[in-house]
């Protein structure tokens, strides 16, 4: 976080990065955000003018490393359109950002020669990082009911298999005994 960089025309931003200067018309460029949202129309993105006007003139080394700049915004957090910030530099009056001033990491540049960032959210912060969570496991209602279904059929089953085998257990228990009676009784009539 705090690094200046400088993305180039078809790259992806490698960070959240809080707009400076863009080489587009009056501070605009052009950002493509369908590995984000799945969206392949290009939104546009605007350095703040304020910035932009002030950087766009002047030797680039000298100036980004002489800045005195303090940023504050927004902690980070997984919603894609929104942001809200300040840019406060040497005590004068501080400038609003919003999220139209900010290109998230996964974001490629488009129609632009180069735009220079600030980078203001890195890793496990980035929005898109934010984004990122398991893909749940989807079931249709066809598949739900289905399987409701088979496990009404197996309890239905084991029930039956149950009783089935409790009463082919007494009857069999009844036969025996009933055999051994008449076996005995057959031994005992032939002495």
């Amino acid at each position: 976080m705090g690094e200046i960089i400088r993305v180039y025309k078809d790259s992806a931003f490698p960070a959240d990065i809080l707009l400076l200067r863009s080489e587009g018309v009056d501070g605009y460029c052009y950002v493509e955000t369908k590995s984000l949202d799945g969206e392949t129309n290009l939104k546009l993105k605007l350095a703040p003018p304020e910035l932009n006007d002030k950087y766009i003139h002047q030797s680039k080394k000298d100036v980004f490393e002489n800045m005195n700049v303090t940023v504050e915004g927004d902690p980070p957090n997984a919603n894609l359109y929104s942001y809200s910030g300040t840019w406060k530099e040497n005590g004068q009056e501080p400038l609003k950002l919003n999220v139209d001033n900010c290109c998230w990491r996964g974001m490629t540049l488009r129609n632009t020669e180069s735009v220079v960032g600030l980078v203001v959210y890195t890793g496990h912060d980035t929005t898109i990082q934010m984004n990122n969570s398991k893909a749940r496991y989807k079931m249709s209602k066809i598949m739900k009911s289905t399987g409701m279904k088979i496990w009404q059929i197996f309890t239905l089953q084991f029930i039956i298999a149950l009783t089935a085998a409790v009463i082919g257990t007494m009857m069999n228990d009844t036969k025996k005994v009933g055999w051994n009676r008449d076996y005995l009784h057959h031994r005992q009539t032939e002495e």
